[in-house]
């Protein structure tokens, strides 16, 4: 399992930054273009809410299962 963690004061703003950065991870580690990383993650990776912290700052984790690669 493989996990982005954003934090920031809008949950969506979060939400949304988590997911970019593990679109940029999965293109860049597994050599995809960012349009199949991004339809990948729509697929495979769960955003969960980590944190509720400091009166409204929200740590949102993209987490992304890596068993859905072939080990080589």
């Amino acid at each position: 399992m493989f996990r982005r963690k954003v934090c920031h004061f809008h949950l969506m703003t979060a939400s949304q930054d988590a997911l970019r950065a593990m679109v940029d991870h999965i293109a860049t580690t597994y050599d995809m273009t960012k349009i199949d990383a991004y339809l990948l993650s729509s697929q495979c990776v769960d955003l969960k809410i980590s944190e509720i912290v400091d009166a409204g700052h929200y740590v949102v984790s993209a987490v992304l299962p890596l068993a859905i690669f072939e080990t080589k």
